[in-house]
């Protein structure tokens, strides 16, 4: 999604490590450029990436349509914040 949530499937937050400890994820972008976007409850069975999303898709320009694949840098609980990094396909 391209407007202001984006959702993160529980099937997929299983896969990454996602716990309800981590508060948000901090993105680098293949500028190199980090950008923070918070999580919020979806429910049980998605986590919204909402605080912050809309500014990151405007800085890095991604529109409706676009692929990207996030990779998990670091998923430390004790940082309450996930590293990923953003790959345009």
């Amino acid at each position: 999604s391209v407007n202001g949530t984006q959702y993160i499937p529980k099937a997929s937050r299983e896969t990454i490590g996602l716990s309800s400890e981590h508060i948000g994820c901090l993105i680098t972008v293949p500028s190199g450029q980090s950008l923070l976007v918070g999580f919020s409850n979806g429910g049980r069975s998605s986590t919204r990436m909402s605080k912050g999303w809309a500014e990151f898709t405007l800085k890095t320009q991604l529109k409706a349509g676009d692929r990207v694949r996030f990779e998990v840098v670091s998923a430390k609980r004790e940082d309450n914040v996930m590293h990923l990094k953003m790959i345009k396909l």
